[in-house]
């Protein structure tokens, strides 16, 4: 009896690829033109990315081995604190203009590749946490979580592109940090871009995680199918 591949599996190798794809550009760009080395950051942008990626497939593995509760928990804060850098990468675009030497349009599908691999990256480890917690409490109680979840990354990734947090205030500067998430978030009415944009954010993000949500689920019941 053969299985089916694995979704999971297949959707990791595919990010793995448009990582390395969107690198492969930033590299050949540098080649092509390297006076314009002007979009360095986007590498170390994307290496963030992967970090709420690596976070819950270490989590969701340890869970399904049944060990190691209180490293699962310390991963799935970490997950969380880092989760708004994957899709922050859709935001970059702010930073493309023409150069010299450089197409426009290829520096477009450069950050474009970037963007998507943020986006999928954000997406698909919170598919991973989704499968988790459902195995924890109830489908709803999962659900719930996810909507928390994405209203909080959208938050995220307005503190780092707006006011310009980063993570890793959470333990460097968690006074003031806290003090202006509190500010903003008691007084949203106050904050209407703020609010618009968490909007707009929620409205990309969701359908996205919808659509790999389903395809990884769907994948994993296909790949307890046995076929001849």
């Amino acid at each position: 009896m053969i299985r089916r591949a694995n979704a999971r599996v297949l959707v990791l190798v595919g990010l793995v690829a448009l990582s390395v794809l969107a690198l492969g550009m930033l590299i050949l760009r540098k080649v092509v033109a390297p006076d314009a080395d002007h979009y360095r950051f986007l590498s170390w942008n994307l290496i963030l990315a992967w970090v709420p990626m690596v976070c819950a497939l270490g989590a969701y593995d340890l869970h399904r081995r049944r060990v190691g509760r209180t490293v699962v928990a310390l991963l799935a804060v970490i997950w969380l604190v880092f989760l708004p850098n994957a899709p922050y990468l859709m935001t970059d675009f702010i930073h493309l203009d023409k150069q010299p030497g450089v197409s426009l349009w290829y520096d477009t599908l450069l950050f474009g590749a970037f963007g998507l691999s943020g986006l999928l990256l954000g997406v698909v480890s919170l598919s991973l946490m989704h499968s988790l917690v459902r195995r924890v409490v109830s489908a709803a109680v999962a659900w719930s979580g996810v909507v928390v979840v994405l209203l909080l990354t959208s938050f995220g990734i307005l503190l780092g592109r707006i006011q310009r947090w980063n993570s890793w205030d959470v333990l460097t500067n968690p006074g003031q940090l806290w003090a202006d998430i509190a500010g903003r978030s008691l007084n949203p009415i106050d904050h209407p871009r703020l609010l618009g944009w968490m909007i707009a954010f929620v409205a990309v993000i969701g359908p996205t995680y919808m659509f790999v949500h389903r395809l990884m689920e769907s994948g994993r019941s296909a790949g307890e199918q046995p076929t001849a």
